[in-house]
C-alpha cells in the first residue's frame, strides 16, 4: 500500500495543456511553509483564479447598458 500511495503523492496534475496545475504547485512549493498548504488555501487559489479578471468586465458592461438605456437614440440606432 505504501508503493501506491507514494506514486499517487509523486504524480504531477496537468492541465489540459500540459502544464502543472496551480493546486500541484502550492503543495510542491518548497518555499511555502506546510501549514499554508491546507485545504483551505487551495480553496482560496482556486477562487482566487475563478474570480480574477471578472470586475473589469462587469463594470465595463454597467457602464455601456447604463449610457444604452439613458440615451434612447442610442437603442434606437442598436
Amino acid at each position: 500500500m505504501n508503493t501506491k500511495a507514494s506514486k499517487i503523492e509523486s504524480e504531477k496534475y496537468l492541465s489540459p495543456t500540459g502544464k502543472e496545475s496551480v493546486h500541484s504547485s502550492v503543495l510542491d512549493s518548497p518555499s511555502l511553509p506546510p501549514e499554508e498548504k491546507s485545504l483551505l488555501r487551495l480553496e482560496q487559489e482556486g477562487a482566487l483564479l475563478v474570480l480574477a479578471g471578472t470586475e473589469s468586465p462587469a463594470k465595463a458592461l454597467t457602464v455601456i447598458f447604463y449610457h444604452i438605456l439613458a440615451k434612447p437614440f442610442v437603442l434606437s440606432n442598436l
